[in-house]
């Protein structure tokens, strides 16, 4: 498993469209955490996406699941198979 971790946005959309490619060339599976990335990219076949929420000054977490089907992404209801 290749993990990517994306600090800043900007020439970083560029690199991780490359890394995609690559990994999906080379059959990895692979995980990215971003604040502002989603993966939603044409060299990302499928993608199960997680987003965190936390309102502030709470404390708890909200998950919201999406999927990325290699052209839209969609909100993937609770209970149903991401």
């Amino acid at each position: 498993m290749l993990c990517l971790v994306a600090p800043c946005v900007g020439a970083w959309i560029e690199m991780t469209v490359k890394h995609a490619r690559t990994s999906k060339y080379m059959g990895f599976d692979y995980m990215m955490t971003s604040q502002v990335l989603w993966g939603c990219y044409d060299t990302v076949p499928k993608l199960a996406i997680y987003e965190i929420y936390r309102p502030k000054d709470v404390d708890f977490v909200t998950l919201f699941r999406y999927r990325w089907n290699g052209k839209i992404k969609e909100y993937v209801e609770s209970g149903a198979d991401a």
